[in-house]
């Protein structure tokens, strides 16, 4: 019973106050690998990075809310390597500030209990499917 589970920053929500990031909605995002989102490809400075499409809609959805420590708020914006998703007026300093804080983030989320139950559901909901279908 194979399955995909992502959390990643580009299914989730940024909650902002004057531009800073105080908290973000997490969407905890779970596929059946037989049932995976599709392949993207985007093409930057003539390079093709391929993935799959960690955006689409999953078959198993749950959210869970990080509220993010102060020395861990920042006012810059993700930016996909591939693809620029914003202004890119931060420029490359603006990206490495955010990416710092971003892998804050994933540490605080990751150790944190109830999200780890909240994926172990996911999980749980997943399995059923692979039972019931």
């Amino acid at each position: 019973m194979d399955i995909s589970i992502n959390y990643g920053p580009k299914s989730w929500i940024e909650n902002r106050e004057d531009g800073v990031v105080k908290t973000i909605d997490v969407k905890i995002k779970g596929w059946r690998n037989d049932n995976n989102p599709p392949q993207i490809t985007i093409t930057r400075d003539s390079v093709d990075y391929t993935g799959i499409d960690w955006t689409k809609d999953a078959e198993v959805e749950e959210t869970f809310r990080i509220w993010i420590p102060e020395d861990s708020q920042t006012d810059k914006s993700f930016f996909l390597a591939a693809d620029h998703t914003h202004d890119h007026s931060q420029g490359d300093d603006g990206d490495e500030l955010y990416r710092t804080a971003c892998k804050k983030w994933m540490q605080q989320l990751e150790a944190d209990s109830a999200f780890q139950a909240r994926v172990k559901s996911v999980e749980d909901q997943l399995k059923s499917l692979y039972q019931g279908g």
